[in-house]
């Protein structure tokens, strides 16, 4: 009978053990540098990037379908790559590039500074393997049409 418990025991302590990792091992992944997570090429994803818009913005926008067509075709197809010396390249759909090195704050914000030395600042909501979420840091009374640019990574 004492066997038979402890036989018990013992796969009960394997299985507790297995799920414990399997649990904890995304959280493991999450805490990746994010300077090495976020390199890679990075995709845009219109869907969830359009979703973003505030209501007022959104129905603005449906109101006008001339305008809208075109603001739709400059984001879709986009691309960021992201390189290990400090280098991003913003790829659009027609090939068209653009360069810009790229940084972090201490506090974790995304720096893009082009070649002219214009600097842009992004705050990294969401950073995973797949998936990287940007919120474009505005001044004053600017806002952006995307609130919110959600980018994946195609594995």
């Amino acid at each position: 009978m004492m066997t038979h418990s402890r036989e018990h025991l013992s796969k009960l302590y394997i299985l507790i053990i297995a799920l414990l990792f399997i649990l904890l091992a995304p959280c493991a992944r999450a805490q990746q540098n994010p300077r090495e997570q976020l390199l890679g090429v990075w995709f845009f994803d219109d869907v969830s990037s359009f979703a973003t818009m505030d209501g007022p913005s959104r129905v603005k926008l449906d109101s006008l379908p001339q305008l809208k067509a075109r603001i739709l075709s400059s984001y879709s197809g986009r691309r960021l790559t992201f390189s290990p010396n400090g280098n991003c390249t913003l790829t659009m759909a027609n090939g068209q590039s653009f360069a810009y090195g790229w940084s972090f704050t201490d506090d974790g914000i995304l720096v893009l500074t082009d070649s002219t030395g214009n600097i842009g600042y992004e705050t990294v909501r969401i950073l995973t393997n797949d998936r990287l979420v940007l919120v474009p840091k505005v001044e004053g009374k600017t806002r952006n049409i995307i609130e919110e640019k959600h980018f994946i990574r195609q594995q």
